[in-house]
């Protein structure tokens, strides 16, 4: 055991690295990717080692001399597992503006991943491109649909699993529809693996109403024990009311619709972010997070399915960041160790834009992040968990309003505007921050003559034992208190010695704590000792369940 806590030492010392943005001590910085390398979505467990990854495209100027690249690296410490850029001739940048994991599509216990591609010449074209998990390699190329009479597929996709019972996963893409009326609309297409045949689809019936701008998977609705999933259309007009929205919940098993709600005002735009999450109340169904755009104020609203009865409502931006609130909303997973999916809330604010994240019960602020710059954006997504305590974590990419594939000023006029391949949602220049729900802090003031009191939360480890060890930091007065890590003036990295610490074991809901007593001696007044540790699992790495967030801990 002591062994691998050496190693889960040096882990430690990688943990929080500077960041531009203002960080909760809820949500501490995991881990930063390179230069260059902006956040795009959750990849899913690509790696097959239990936890979420991350999926990343580069943010420099693109051109089809030049084009973007794409980057899948391991959530629980950034390490690249694949890269590619697509071999499609004319390909520039990929096309997918809302992309939620695809899944394990071929069944071989890794996470595949599925993004647009596309070109221009000699005419619009986007297809989806499925990659393995196992060794990045394409797996598939879905073109548009013949029924959809168009030629570009996935601006949206969306993994949801099997849905029809019959043992194989599939994978929800909106793409073009033809539609008389209006020329063109949006359809939404459910194509099954491992042959990725069309099995239905779902269709626009106004003009420009936004079909499928979000799509994804959510519990089973209609109570035939197989999950469904909703389609939100944000500029639907209803009534006298404009681009107003719509949600639909559809059967996963025959396509067909089980419930709906309109939105009632004018841009209230119902539909244009949705987050499915389990059941929270209690009544055995599962509920929706939506923003609604209501005036100067944005609302976030937790709906019960199959009635769309509100639940509760978040509105305006959070304490002590005013502004006019919520733009986007994603399911956390649990992030307050409740056993509950959470919020993560997408806000937007006088200084900036910033992320939240909620409890599902009763909407309370578990903490938040938020970019410090007037005018600046803070696109992200939850990530699931990827350190292996079973909290929610999730991943941003702090920039300005500038996205990678605007035309250079050179290559204008090979474009029309209309046909200029938009939708990457990634800022120019910007860089993936990653970061952890903390799953272990200090419950009470730790005071000379007193203790520190420690609690430890990972719901993904019950039963399981823990241990924290402690290092003095001295930076800050004081003197060494009980066990100590002591790092190695030549390298930070690594460890001179390691004490066992102090330890316990977690309970059956994956919680436990510890305490340590503090000497009463005046010279540890100001003294700050720096707390981490880990938790033990023989299936985990090295027999390491996951490593505990580091915490600083001020003596009074």
């Amino acid at each position: 055991m002591k062994g691998g806590a050496i190693l889960v030492a040096l882990a430690l010392s990688q943990g929080l690295v500077p960041s531009p943005v203002h960080a909760s001590d809820r949500f501490p910085l995991y881990w930063v990717a390179p230069s260059g390398q902006g956040f795009k979505a959750a990849a899913g467990d690509v790696d097959g080692d239990g936890m979420g990854d991350v999926l990343l495209v580069s943010t420099t100027v693109v051109s089809p001399s030049s084009p973007q690249q794409a980057f899948v690296r391991s959530g629980l410490n950034g390490s690249l597992l694949h890269s590619w850029t697509p071999s499609l001739a004319g390909f520039w940048a990929f096309t997918t503006f809302y992309v939620e994991p695809a899944g394990d599509l071929d069944l071989d216990g890794f996470g595949d991943t599925a993004l647009a591609i596309g070109t221009n010449f000699p005419y619009p074209l986007r297809m989806v491109e499925v990659r393995s998990g196992f060794d990045g390699s394409v797996m598939a190329i879905i073109p548009p649909p013949s029924v959809s009479g168009a030629s570009i597929i996935g601006g949206v996709i969306a993994g949801v699993g099997d849905m029809d019972g019959d043992g194989w996963p599939q994978l929800l893409v909106r793409g073009d529809y033809f539609l008389p009326a209006c020329s063109l609309g949006h359809g939404v297409y459910d194509f099954e693996a491992p042959g990725f045949g069309l099995q239905s689809f779902v269709t626009t019936w106004q003009c420009g109403q936004e079909f499928g701008n979000r799509i994804g998977p959510v519990d089973d609705v209609d109570g035939d024990g197989l999950p469904d999933f909703y389609v939100g259309a944000p500029a639907t007009d209803f009534g006298g009311a404009v681009e107003a929205g719509w949600i639909g919940i559809f059967s996963g098993v025959t396509g067909s619709l089980i419930s709906s709600l309109s939105g009632t005002t004018t841009f209230e735009f119902l539909g244009g972010s949705v987050a499915a999450l389990s059941d929270i109340t209690g009544d055995g169904k599962p509920e929706l997070g939506v923003v609604r755009w209501t005036g100067p104020w944005n609302r976030l609203d937790v709906l019960s399915l199959p009635s769309f009865s509100v639940v509760y409502s978040l509105q305006g931006s959070p304490t002590p960041y005013p502004g006019w609130g919520p733009i986007d909303v994603d399911t956390l997973q649990d992030a307050d160790g409740d056993g509950l999916d959470d919020l993560l809330v997408r806000f937007g604010s006088l200084q900036g834009e910033g992320i939240s994240a909620h409890s599902s019960v009763g909407g309370a602020l578990i903490g938040s992040i938020r970019q410090s710059i007037p005018g600046s954006i803070l696109p992200g997504r939850a990530l699931g968990d990827i350190n292996g305590d079973g909290l929610g974590d999730f991943a941003a990419s702090p920039g300005i309003p500038t996205w990678v594939n605007l035309p250079p000023f050179a290559a204008q006029s090979l474009w029309t505007p209309w046909t200029w391949p938009v939708g990457s949602g990634v800022p120019l220049g910007s860089v993936a921050h990653v970061y952890v729900s903390r799953n272990f802090d200090l419950v009470n003031a730790a005071t000379v003559g007193g203790t520190a009191q420690f609690e430890v939360v990972a719901p993904k480890r019950p039963a399981k034992p823990f241990q924290v060890v402690f290092a003095q930091d001295f930076v800050f007065p004081g003197i060494p208190l009980g066990p100590f890590l002591f790092p190695l003036a030549t390298d930070s990295l690594f460890w001179a010695s390691f004490s066992a610490g102090i330890g316990g074991t977690l309970d059956a809901t994956g919680h436990g704590g510890v305490t340590l007593p503090i000497p009463n001696d005046p010279a540890l007044h100001g003294a700050v000792v720096q707390a981490s540790g880990v938790v033990y699992d023989p299936a985990g790495p090295l027999g390491i369940g996951c490593v505990l967030t580091q915490l600083p801990v001020p003596v009074q």
